[in-house]
């Protein structure tokens, strides 16, 4: 369903999350007419060259557990959406991430949101500053890595 489109630079943004709406949000927000639902989070595309383009959403902290998590290696890039039969204005969810947890690590910041125990084979794309996906050798979504400002 996606590749990783390589790139020498990291998006200019920034992940910040709102205490006051329990949200996530990149700063500044970058138009994308496709989106990618992972329970109450947006991961947006551009339909004119399938890039990924922001994520956005409600992430509410009251069920989250606590964890040491560090960054994993990630390449600089961007998700390319391999789908041709989504079209602008579409919207597709993520299958199973009901059973997705979210991990947050006190001492470094981070949060991953994911249901993955065996991270071989999972190869991840640093899409800004502190916002990384997963992706299985297949192309699907395992996990989302976040590490945000605070507001």
């Amino acid at each position: 369903m996606f590749n990783i489109k390589k790139i020498s630079y990291i998006i200019p943004g920034k992940v910040v999350y709102s205490t006051e709406g329990q949200e996530i949000k990149v700063q500044p927000s970058i138009n994308s007419d496709i989106t990618f639902l992972i329970a109450y989070l947006q991961l947006g595309f551009d339909s004119e060259n399938m890039l990924s383009t922001q994520i956005s959403g409600y992430l509410p902290s009251f069920n989250w557990e606590t964890a040491c998590l560090a960054k994993p290696l990630a390449v600089k890039g961007r998700l390319l959406l391999c789908r041709s039969d989504i079209e602008p204005g579409d919207s597709v969810r993520i299958p199973n991430v009901e059973y997705w947890k979210i991990q947050y690590d006190n001492a470094s910041g981070w949060l991953r949101y994911g249901n993955v125990t065996d991270l071989r084979g999972i190869t991840y794309v640093e899409i800004f500053q502190n916002e990384l996906v997963g992706l299985n050798s297949e192309g699907h979504i395992e996990e989302i890595w976040l590490k945000p400002m605070w507001l």
